[in-house]
């Protein structure tokens, strides 16, 4: 039973519907973090359908709470990442090195969640308005090493393209490998910068590992707002499993 179908004979609300998009681009989002291979998925969501339908009339419940079940249910290489499994991978994922239109994907959406003023992250990067910076360098100079500490190696290793240090700036080119303070404080700096993936970097006088890891911790809350876990008190009253 496809969506639109189920949509034509009143099975499934529009609110219903946008859910249950919304449900699948969290599970999608979720799974390209934590390095899930997806490549098998077009099977899966062919059968979801029968499935949605099966589990419907054996329980006399809704598409909605059926589709939430089964798709929370779904276990090994089809499984929806829980919280803690998705926050450990995207606190370390290499965002910056993964595919181009995941990584613009990424952080157009932490950029403008419970925005109004929403940035056109994707236009703006594809006519180079905007660039991705590493805060941190991706060439350190003596500075940049003393900033970071004697386990700069580590630290450079370790966090260079994750999250963390990870942002948007039209300034790309004049930041280059300036000392973070310098960054925040030239023109066009971060202090001077109105997008949101800047505003915490903008209120530190320093950066550091600890530094890092806290607004990736920060951005990950951001992240569970856009990519959120659905909810779902059902449980099934006989145990055959075809989930």
């Amino acid at each position: 039973m496809e969506l639109f179908e189920a949509l034509d004979n009143n099975l499934v609300s529009e609110n219903d519907l946008d859910e249950i998009f919304l449900c699948i681009e969290s599970y999608m989002a979720r799974r390209i973090i934590c390095g899930i291979d997806s490549g098998s998925l077009n099977k899966m969501f062919a059968f979801m359908g029968k499935n949605i339908k099966d589990l419907m009339s054996k329980e006399k419940i809704s598409y909605l709470v059926a589709f939430k079940y089964i798709i929370l249910n779904k276990v090994g290489h089809y499984r929806f990442p829980r919280d803690n499994e998705f926050e450990e991978k995207f606190l370390r994922k290499d965002i910056y090195n993964t595919k181009s239109n995941y990584k613009k994907y990424f952080l157009a959406e932490l950029e403008n969640y419970d925005n109004k003023e929403r940035i056109d992250v994707y236009g703006q990067l594809d006519s180079g308005e905007l660039t991705i910076e590493h805060i941190m360098p991706q060439t350190l100079n003596e500075q940049w090493k003393r900033e970071l500490g004697e386990n700069y190696d580590r630290i450079y290793e370790e966090y260079l393209h994750t999250i963390g240090n990870l942002t948007l700036s039209g300034y790309n080119s004049k930041y280059s490998n300036l000392p973070f303070k310098e960054k925040c404080n030239i023109e066009k700096g971060f202090n001077e910068s109105r997008l949101y993936l800047n505003k915490f970097v903008s209120q530190q006088s320093h950066w550091t590992e600890d530094i890092i890891q806290e607004r990736a911790h920060v951005l990950f809350k951001r992240a569970l707002n856009i990519w959120k876990l659905p909810e779902s008190s059902f449980a099934k009253t006989n145990e055959d499993d075809w989930t």
